[in-house]
């Protein structure tokens, strides 16, 4: 399915109006009713056959979470309006875990968890971990709407958007016509909107990207080797399971798209995070340093190393984590924070301490002692996350967006 960057920008729209009415009376006076679906075990498998895409939350039935699963259905008729008055073939669902125990248990559904799950009618189950909100469940559905499952590479236009593109990516010399062509757009799909997957079919720019034949694909992680594609990968399955397995990076920027993947339960049970401006000489100078302590624990399968511009998009974030760390991570000096994500609890590193900014032995010790529990960790601030009023700015859509 794909439409324009206009389509999109126009649903987004049309979700700021529908949550703006609603907020702008009391609480629950105007929210839209009957978008949602609620799945059961006989129900289940049909309606996700017969929709391309089905985005459906898990509820626990518990009473102690009710006013967080309330707050929740509120942002999902929020974007199902929205949805439906575009005409979009998107559905919006849930399940109560108490009432289908037997579906629960054939998904493997921790409901504890909270989950949203994306389900494709061609495809395999993918997670979503971004923000609980309208907006932020709308940004991800258009992303995926309006994104391309294979962006082509045969132009020197093409290739220099595929070289300026900063963030993880598979990049594979695919014939067109070939079964690899096929399966290769199912795992492609798969990861919209996180992982882009792009297609090269010219020999000479394939050459330039060190694909040697036609098959040859490679896994591209910043400021790390890229990864060949095993030979024995060869249809989607195994394509997915790869870049699962291989998706941990040494260092990787946290954008608001990237939460799919970061907040995932199976990555590391820490995150090790850095919050500063790269192109500010304190920046660079921290910047320079985390990446050093990067690589010393790349290989550490209990830490996941992170970093954030406090003036990107995931600026609207921040206040939020500001009250749960119990900092300002909207200074410019930026911070340097250890967040024990099995134990809901964290650490912020002194950087006016001996100019610990320049000294990434100091910064790599501190994380090895966080981790041996040589360091105080503090309970995180828990607050339940509300259905918001969007504003058009929060749905500016990235270029490569809708591409056609």
């Amino acid at each position: 399915m794909q439409v324009s960057v206009a389509f999109t920008v126009s649903l987004l729209a049309c979700l700021c109006l529908v949550v703006g009415r609603s907020s702008a009376q009391q609480p629950d006076a105007q929210v839209p009713r009957g978008g949602v679906l609620e799945l059961t075990e006989k129900t289940f498998v049909k309606t996700i056959q017969s929709t391309s895409i089905t985005l459906v939350s898990f509820f626990t039935g518990n009473p102690a979470e009710a006013s967080y699963e309330g707050y929740l259905m509120q942002a999902l008729e929020y974007v199902a309006a929205a949805i439906r008055d575009k005409g979009v073939k998107v559905k919006i669902a849930v399940v109560q875990a108490s009432k289908n125990p037997g579906l629960i248990k054939q998904l493997g559904i921790q409901v504890e968890a909270r989950p949203i799950m994306l389900f494709r009618s061609n495809s395999m189950p993918q997670e979503y971990f971004g923000q609980r909100t309208a907006e932020g469940i709308a940004q991800f559905l258009m992303e995926i709407i309006s994104s391309k499952p294979v962006r082509m590479v045969s132009t020197k236009a093409e290739k220099k958007k595929y070289d300026e593109y900063g963030f993880a990516k598979v990049v594979a010399y695919v014939e067109p016509g070939s079964k690899m062509e096929k399966w290769y757009t199912l795992a492609g799909e798969h990861f919209l909107p996180t992982v882009p997957f792009f297609q090269v079919t010219d020999k000479k720019i394939a050459k330039s990207l060190r694909l040697k034949k036609p098959g040859a694909g490679l896994f591209v992680k910043p400021n790390e080797k890229a990864l060949p594609i095993p030979s024995d990968v060869s249809e989607e399955k195994g394509m997915i399971r790869f870049v699962y397995t291989n998706r941990k990076q040494a260092l990787m920027q946290l954008r608001m798209l990237e939460m799919h993947l970061t907040w995932s339960g199976i990555l590391s049970p820490n995150l090790f995070l850095g919050v500063l401006k790269p192109k500010s000489d304190t920046g660079s100078r921290l910047f320079a340093s985390l990446k050093t302590a990067a690589k010393h624990f790349a290989s550490n399968k209990t830490l996941h190393m992170a970093w954030l511009d406090p003036a990107s998009d995931v600026q609207q974030m921040l206040p939020q984590w500001s009250k749960t760390f119990d900092r300002d991570l909207t200074t410019t000096s930026g911070s340097l924070g250890f967040v024990s994500l099995a134990q809901n609890k964290h650490a912020w590193l002194d950087l006016n301490e001996g100019d610990i900014i320049s000294k990434p032995k100091r910064i790599i010790q501190w994380i090895s002692d966080a981790l041996s529990g040589g360091v105080e960790l503090h309970e995180n601030l828990r607050g339940e996350e509300k259905p918001q009023a969007a504003q058009e700015d929060d749905f500016d859509m990235p270029e490569e967006a809708g591409e056609s």
